[in-house]
Parts: C-alpha cells; sequence; structure tokens
C-alpha cells in the first residue's frame, strides 16, 4: 500500500490563520486503509501517557499560543497533487501548561529506519517538531536551557507508541525516492530547537537616534 501523509494543524489562540502550526508525518497502513484508526493512534500519542511516561506530550505544549484544538487532514501520497483529504476529523487536546516561552521553540523527536546498502541514511530519518512549548519543558542546567527528562520522557514513549502495536505503523518518507521506510527507533534531544517559520511577527517597534528614543503608544 502507498504511504499515507497526515497533517496535524493546532488551532492558536489569536484564530489568525498565519499563526497556526502544523506537524506533518508519515505513515502506513493495511490492504484496506483506515485513517480513522491512524488519527485515533496519533491523537492517543499525543494526549495520553504512554510507557513509562506520568505525562502525556500535551503537558508539555503551551496553552497560552494553541488552543488544543487540533485538526487532522490524511492524504494518499500516491494521488496526483494537488491532493484532497482522503479524510478529515478534528479533537481536542486534554490541559495543557503555560508560560512565556518563545513560540519558534520547539522540541525535536526522531525517527529512524533500518540501514540498507545504497541508500543514504539521511533518507531513512525523519523528525517530528513538538511545540510551542510550555516553560515546564525547559530547565536551566550548567548556564545552557535543556529540555527536562520528563519532557523527551514524554515524547519518547508517544513516538514508540506510533511504530509499535501494529498497523497503522509510522515511518520516514522520502521525496527523493519516493518510498517510506518504516521507523524502527529514534531519540528526543534535551537540546531545543528553533522552527522560525512558526515565529511571530514583531507588534511593536521602538526607535532611536540622537535625538532620543521613541517609544510606541
Amino acid at each position: 500500500m502507498p504511504p499515507y501523509r497526515i497533517v496535524q494543524t493546532f488551532k492558536p489562540v489569536t484564530a489568525l490563520p498565519e499563526d497556526v502550526v502544523v506537524n506533518v508525518s508519515h505513515y502506513s497502513d493495511g490492504a484496506v486503509p483506515e485513517p480513522a484508526a491512524a488519527v485515533a493512534k496519533l491523537f492517543s500519542a499525543m494526549n495520553d501517557p504512554k510507557d513509562i511516561s506520568p505525562n502525556a506530550i500535551r503537558i508539555y505544549l503551551n496553552a497560552g499560543v494553541i488552543t488544543g484544538q487540533v485538526d487532522y487532514a490524511v492524504y494518499d501520497v500516491a494521488d496526483p497533487e494537488p491532493r484532497v483529504p482522503i479524510y478529515e476529523e478534528t479533537r481536542q487536546l486534554g490541559s495543557m501548561g503555560g508560560g512565556t516561552v518563545p513560540v519558534e521553540t520547539a522540541i525535536v523527536g526522531a525517527l529512524e529506519a533500518v540501514p540498507i546498502s545504497g541508500v543514504p541514511q539521511a533518507r531513512r530519518r525523519g523528525r517530528m517538531f513538538f511545540g510551542p512549548i510550555a516553560s515546564v519543558a525547559l530547565s536551566m542546567t550548567s548556564g545552557r536551557c535543556r529540555v527536562t527528562q520528563p519532557a523527551q520522557t514524554a515524547i519518547a514513549a508517544g513516538l514508540r507508541s506510533l511504530i509499535t502495536g501494529g498497523l497503522p505503523t509510522w515511518g520516514v518518507y522520502s521525496r527523493v525516492n519516493g518510498t517510506m521506510a518504516t521507523a524502527v527507533q529514534g531519540w528526543v534531544d534535551d537540546a531545543p530547537d528553533t522552527q522560525r517559520r512558526r515565529g511571530r511577527g514583531a507588534l511593536k517597534r521602538t526607535t532611536y537616534s540622537p535625538t532620543g528614543v521613541v517609544i510606541p503608544p
């Protein structure tokens, strides 16, 4: 079966289209596609505690930036572009965190397939960016801002649930090869990432010149 692309769109508190946060991942299914099951599995990975983690991934997302509403759209990668979703659904995350963290700050979760000869491993690795994140996801350690171990564990456990438990199962889609490799492992580093496309434009500008500083109203 062809791989499927699942797009998560997180509704922003501002309700502005330019402020939505989008995550894209890929999965494979059985002979009969069940996109509703894929949405349920991905939502559960975000919303429910998994494995050894007492907290769900949603605890480390920022309720000051996103409302918790998640719109899902599933696409068949084999369809010609522009593609029409084969399935759509909206769900609501449970309680999330808060705090003042730049909206472009994210936590990276990596997925990796088994290496094979003749194919660069970079084409068999993929990433998911979790954010906007809450302040509880970060700590200052020896002068460096780091992702906390509980946040790393929650994301790792959530991603593990996507590659276990039978179909649908997540993987890495290579646009170059036009194929998807099933993920068998992955990792979550303690270094936060910056997704500049998720940043917000300036609302005010304070200017200065030899004559003084001009503070905007």
